[in-house]
């Protein structure tokens, strides 16, 4: 399925035309999941998801303690999100970054970038992989303490009311953390969660705990990793960069390799969603190009707001490609034999 060229008319349906996360070898007919432009979805082509009260296969939804409407003594306000300096998680938060910090480095990377170009998979639907985010928690995430596929619904729902007219980035909202079921598979979680931020020069002050993690990172005693350039040139562009190895990397690399049928922002989105330093802090000015450099204020950022949004509403509608149909591919290593 190639990519559509940027001044092509998109279709009403055209955003979910594949949702396949296909690794190992390509398939040799590229797999259409909904009918030709213009023509209505036939039956059981979609499927509309409701959660009334909770998902299935869940107890009550412990997001209800994050909801001021309902549980006012646990209100927050927005400035109280994302926050690393106090709170019960913190601990657990600190841990989870100082081995990211201490391991992240460029060799470490580009191991990844070759192991999770070469090995065999296991098959399964975007609901099922939306599924097994029910066993994965995040430790990196100071705000939250209950599983992740609350947070792919709840995103998709908060996007939807804000940007109504933009189905594609609907679905970006459901996809953008799926590349977390490598915490699943055996995959630790600094190297799977977490904000991100670039390998090979040295970490700025937009980097979470940045002054008191990376004191063990071999890169920062490598004069070509250690300087605010490092291996880079000035203004070289972010999609020249090698960013730290995780969630992001991971699933924008299976939009790659399956020629998702998304605009190139959602890939944008997708690889530098939790890039938090740059499209939030304003940090690594010294290696974005023009275009790089404008992104945050030109296209609407997967960010804490949505997500935020998305934990207080009582039900989740988001329209869903051929659920049926098993084309997600994962590890075979870990739990998910």
């Amino acid at each position: 399925m190639g990519q559509r060229s940027a001044t092509e008319p998109r279709g009403r349906h055209d955003s979910f035309c594949c949702v396949c996360l296909f690794f190992g070898e390509r398939p040799r007919q590229a797999v259409s999941l909904v009918p030709s432009r213009g023509s209505p979805l036939p039956p059981g082509a979609g499927i509309t998801v409701k959660w009334a009260q909770s998902p299935p296969n869940q107890g009550p939804d412990p997001s209800l303690v994050y909801r001021p409407e309902g549980h006012p003594e646990a209100a927050k306000d927005k400035g109280s999100f994302r926050n690393y300096t106090s709170g019960p998680l913190l601990d657990r938060v600190f841990a989870t970054y100082k081995l990211m910090h201490t391991h992240q480095t460029v060799d470490f990377v580009r191991k990844k970038h070759a192991q999770f170009r070469s090995f065999s998979y296991k098959r399964m639907t975007v609901l099922e992989a939306v599924d097994m985010l029910d066993g994965l928690v995040d430790e990196s995430d100071p705000d939250v303490d209950f599983p992740n596929s609350f947070h792919a619904f709840q995103t998709a729902e908060g996007i939807r009311q804000a940007h109504p007219d933009k189905d594609w980035f609907h679905l970006v909202g459901l996809l953008h953390d799926l590349g977390k079921v490598l915490a699943l598979a055996g995959e630790p979680q600094w190297a799977v969660v977490g904000d991100t931020f670039p390998v090979g020069c040295r970490p700025q002050a937009s980097v979470v705990f940045h002054d008191s993690t990376f004191q063990d990172n071999p890169d920062l005693q490598d004069p070509r990793y250690s300087s605010d350039l490092g291996m880079y040139q000035p203004h070289c562009g972010l999609e020249n960069v090698l960013m730290s190895w995780g969630h992001d990397e991971y699933m924008y690399q299976v939009m790659k390799f399956n020629s998702f049928s998304l605009p190139p922002e959602a890939f944008y989105m997708i690889r530098f969603h939790s890039f938090y330093p740059w499209h939030t802090g304003g940090g690594y000015r010294q290696l974005c190009n023009r275009c790089s450099a404008t992104e945050p204020a030109k296209m609407p950022v997967l960010s804490p707001q949505y997500s935020f949004q998305g934990r207080r509403v009582k039900c989740v509608s988001l329209l869903l490609p051929a659920a049926p149909v098993k084309l997600l591919q994962l590890p075979v290593s870990g739990c998910l034999v």
